[in-house]
């Protein structure tokens, strides 16, 4: 899993979002997202950018950590509890469109 130290970087630099976000011309909450490590994927232009301001390498930013054999086995299991749920709500009100429906489906 590569999880990105990005809040790391900041707090050495002395820089905060709104200030870094401004520099590098993307949003406060998408740079939140990815100071806390909430992304998927981030464009390289983006992380170019997040180097040149806050003069650093990638690698300063990525940092890749094995994923354990546990992981993956919560990961299957959240999804199978899920997936459960949602065969529930659908058994209670299969045809609904109730507020309690569309949150947790």
């Amino acid at each position: 899993m590569i999880i990105l130290r990005l809040d790391r970087i900041m707090v050495e630099r002395k820089i905060s979002l709104q200030e870094l976000a401004e520099q590098v011309g993307i949003t406060q909450a998408n740079l939140s997202k990815i100071k806390n490590n909430k992304v998927n994927a981030i464009r390289f232009s983006t992380l170019n950018k997040i180097c040149e301001v806050l003069r650093c390498q990638p690698g300063d930013l990525l940092e890749y950590e094995p994923e354990t054999q546990t992981d993956s086995v919560l990961a299957e299991e959240n999804v199978r509890t899920l997936a459960r749920l949602h065969q529930k709500i659908e058994k209670l009100e299969p045809n609904s469109s109730s507020p309690l429906k569309k949150e947790l489906v």
